[in-house]
C-alpha cells in the first residue's frame, strides 16, 4: 500500500529490464508507472520502454509501441532508438513509418553537429539503405529511385554499398535493363565490388543465361575480384537445375582450387543433384564435403542431408551420418517436422525400430511433436501391420495435456485403417465410439474407412447406421462412399440391396 513508481524508479528499473532483455517486465514497469500518473506515462519512461523492446530485437512490438504510444502524442526518439526503429519499419515493409523515421533522422542530423555518433553509426548512407530496402520489399522501384538519387544530389560521398543496395532493389523488381545500365555506372565510378557481381550474376542466372554470367565471372578475375562462396554457390545452383552433373564437379574442383572451402549452402545445393541413380563416387564425395565444412551442421543441412538419403533410398546411409555427426558433438537439435519426414521415411521403408528410435530420442531431447510428427507415427507403425501399438500411442498423448490437443481426425483415421485392413470390425468401432465421444470430427475419409471395414468383414448391417451419422454430421459421401457400398453387399450376395444403392446414387 502507498508503493509508488516515479520517473526515477521507473527509468532505474527499465534499465534493468533492458540489460537482462526482458520485454516482458518492461512492460509491467510501464502498466504500474501508469498508475501513479493518472493512465498517462512521462516521455521519458515511453521512450525507455520502446528501447527495451528494440534491444530484445522485437521488430514489430517496437514499432507498433512507437505509434501506437509515441507517436500521437508528439513523443520522438533520439538518434539511437530511430535507427532502431527505421531499420525494423524497413524489415517490416513499414514504409510510411519509415519514410516519417527517415525524415526525422535527417532533421536529428542537420541539428547536430556530430550527425554519425549521434545516429549510433546509422550515417546517412546507411539511412538511404534502409529506405531503398523498404520501398522494395511493395516492390515500388520508383520511390527506391528516389530516394537513391536524392543521396547523390546531396553530394553525399557515395559508396560500392549504396549501389549495390540499389542494383539488388532494380534486379528484385525485376528491371534487368536498369539493373545492367545501374551496373554500367559502377564500373565507370570503379564503384562496382564482388557483392555487385554476385548480384548481377544471380540474375543472369535466373534469366537462363549462362553464357553472359560466365563472362561475367571472367570480367571480374579480371578485375582482380577472388569469386567468394556466394558466387560459386549461385553457379553451382545453375548446374544443378541444368543436371550438368560434369560441370557441377568442375565448379567444385575450380572452387577448391581457388581456396574457397564449401560451406553448408554449398553442400546443400550438391545434394539437390543426389538421386537414386547417382554414381557411388558422387554420393561419397558430397558426405566428405559435408563432413570437411568449418561450420556447425545445422538443421538447414542436416533436412537437406535427410531429403537427400530419402530420395536416393538410401537410410542406412542417414542412420550411420546421424551416429558420426553425433557422436562429434555440438549436433544441433532437431525440430519436430524434421523427425516427422525421417520417421515418415523409415516407415515407408519398413524399419519400425529405427521408427521407434526416432520417436524415443525425440522425447530424450525433448522435442514436443505436433500433429504432423504424430501423424507421420501413426501411419508409420499402421502400414507395418501395428495398429495395436499406434492406438496404444494415440491414448497416451490423450493423457498428456500438453499433447492431447495434437490428436487429430487424420490420426484417429488412419488408426482405423489400421485396423480396417487387419478385419478387426470390433476395434473399427471402438475407436469409431470414441471419436464421436472426444468431439473428434469425422471426415468423408473417416467414414469411407468405416464402411470398407465392414465391407471386408461382411457386417454390412452396420452400414446404414454409419451413412445415417453421416446424414447427422453434414459430411457429403463421395463416388467412393457408394462404390465401397455397393462391393459390400455384393460380397454378402445381396446384389438387389448393391442395384439399390446404384439408383439412389443416381438420384443423388
Amino acid at each position: 500500500a502507498g508503493f509508488t513508481v516515479a520517473d526515477p524508479l521507473a527509468l532505474a528499473l527499465l534499465e534493468a529490464c533492458r540489460a537482462v532483455r526482458d520485454a516482458d517486465l518492461a512492460l509491467l514497469v510501464l502498466e504500474v508507472h501508469r498508475r501513479v500518473g493518472a493512465g498517462v506515462a512521462s516521455a521519458k519512461v515511453l521512450v525507455a520502454v520502446c528501447g527495451v523492446l528494440a534491444h530484445c530485437d522485437l521488430a514489430e512490438a517496437t514499432c507498433d509501441f512507437f505509434e501506437r504510444e509515441m507517436a500521437p502524442r508528439g513523443v520522438l526518439p533520439a538518434a539511437a532508438l530511430t535507427g532502431f526503429l527505421l531499420k525494423f519499419a524497413a524489415k517490416l515493409g513499414k514504409t510510411d513509418l519509415a519514410q516519417r523515421l527517415s525524415d526525422h533522422a535527417g532533421v536529428l542530423k542537420s541539428s547536430s553537429s556530430n550527425s554519425t555518433a549521434s545516429m549510433g553509426g546509422a550515417s546517412d548512407i546507411q539511412r538511404h539503405a534502409t529506405m531503398i530496402k523498404a520501398y522494395i520489399k511493395d516492390r515500388d522501384l520508383n520511390s527506391a529511385a528516389r530516394v537513391f538519387n536524392s543521396l547523390k544530389a546531396s553530394g553525399e560521398r557515395m559508396t560500392p554499398m549504396i549501389y549495390n543496395c540499389f542494383l539488388d532493389a532494380c534486379v528484385q523488381c525485376g528491371e534487368f535493363d536498369r539493373a545492367t545500365a545501374h551496373f554500367q555506372e559502377m564500373k565507370e565510378l570503379n564503384l562496382v565490388d564482388v557483392v555487385g557481381f554476385n548480384t548481377l550474376l544471380k540474375a543472369h542466372l535466373a534469366r537462363g543465361q549462362t553464357e553472359e554470367a560466365g563472362r561475367l565471372v571472367k570480367e571480374m578475375a579480371a578485375r582482380g575480384l577472388q569469386a567468394n562462396k556466394v558466387t560459386y554457390n549461385e553457379l553451382l545452383h545453375a548446374r544443378v537445375m541444368a543436371k550438368d552433373r560434369q560441370g557441377i564437379w568442375n565448379l567444385v574442383d575450380e572452387m577448391q582450387r581457388s581456396g574457397v572451402r564449401p560451406n553448408s549452402i554449398t553442400c546443400s545445393i550438391l545434394l539437390k543433384s543426389l538421386t537414386a541413380n547417382s554414381n557411388t563416387s558422387d554420393v561419397r564425395r558430397v558426405i566428405g564435403l559435408i563432413e570437411e565444412i568449418e561450420e556447425d551442421i545445422d538443421e538447414v543441412l542436416f533436412s537437406s542431408v535427410i531429403e537427400g538419403c530419402i530420395r536416393m533410398k538410401q537410410l542406412d546411409l542417414l542412420s550411420n551420418l546421424m551416429k558420426r555427426y553425433r557422436s562429434k558433438g555440438g549436433f544441433v537439435k532437431l525440430s519436430a517436422p524434421t523427425y516427422g519426414s525421417m520417421i515418415k521415411a523409415y516407415g515407408q521403408a519398413g524399419d519400425v525400430v529405427r521408427v521407434n528410435e526416432l520417436w524415443q530420442e525425440m522425447q530424450e531431447q525433448g522435442v514436443q511433436p505436433t500433429s504432423v510428427t504424430l501423424g507421420c507415427l501413426t501411419e508409420a507403425l499402421v502400414a507395418n501391420g501395428q495398429a495395436e501399438e499406434a492406438w496404444q500411442l494415440v491414448h497416451q498423448q490423450l493423457e498428456n495435456e500438453e499433447r492431447r490437443e495434437c490428436i487429430n481426425t487424420v490420426i484417429y483415421s488412419t488408426v482405423l485403417k489400421g485396423f480396417a485392413v487387419t478385419r478387426r470390425i470390433d476395434k473399427v468401432f471402438v475407436v469409431y465410439n470414441e471419436m464421436r465421444a472426444k468431439g473428434i470430427a469425422c471426415n468423408t475419409i473417416t467414414y469411407n474407412t468405416m464402411l470398407d471395414a465392414c465391407a471386408k468383414c461382411c457386417a454390412m448391417s452396420r452400414a446404414s447406421e454409419l451413412l445415417e451419422d453421416m446424414a447427422a454430421s453434414c459430411v457429403e459421401p463421395d463416388i467412393i462412399t457408394y462404390s465401397t457400398i455397393v462391393k459390400g453387399y455384393c460380397v454378402e450376395g445381396d446384389v438387389d440391396r448393391a442395384f439399390k444403392v446404384l439408383e439412389d446414387m443416381k438420384s443423388d
